[in-house]
């Protein structure tokens, strides 16, 4: 092989060796900053969640054996559990939102920097 040939290739190479990079760079850096944002959200609404019990959690007997509770106390844990069902349902279809929308980015975490662009219609 000559040596025009293998600068070619060696180029060519090279080139090809940054592109995956730069992809493995995109990719982690998007899962990344899903990680981050799903954590931070999580927190925000069990966070929330724990309030509510700590203040109001006597209304439902909340340290109580079901079978020590009044009536009053069993209707107004019945209504918690909804209540924290429907919080906890919307959140995780947030995080769910979140993650779909993270898709139209480009996101990368680069020595220190932190880019994201959104893709234009081309998918770039």
């Amino acid at each position: 092989m000559d040596v025009m040939k293998s600068l070619d290739l060696a180029s060519r190479k090279y080139k090809e060796e940054e592109q995956n990079r730069q992809f493995n760079l995109e990719k982690n850096s998007k899962l990344k900053i899903q990680e981050v944002i799903s954590t931070k959200l999580r927190t925000t609404f069990i966070g929330a969640l724990s309030s509510i019990e700590e203040s109001f959690g006597f209304l439902w007997g909340d340290d109580e054996d079901d079978s020590k509770l009044t009536p009053t106390q069993l209707k107004w844990k019945e209504i918690w559990v909804d209540c924290r069902t429907r919080i906890l349902k919307n959140g995780n279809s947030q995080l769910r939102a979140i993650k779909n929308e993270l898709k139209n980015y480009i996101v990368v975490f680069d020595q220190g920097k932190k880019i994201i662009s959104k893709e234009d219609n081309n998918g770039y």
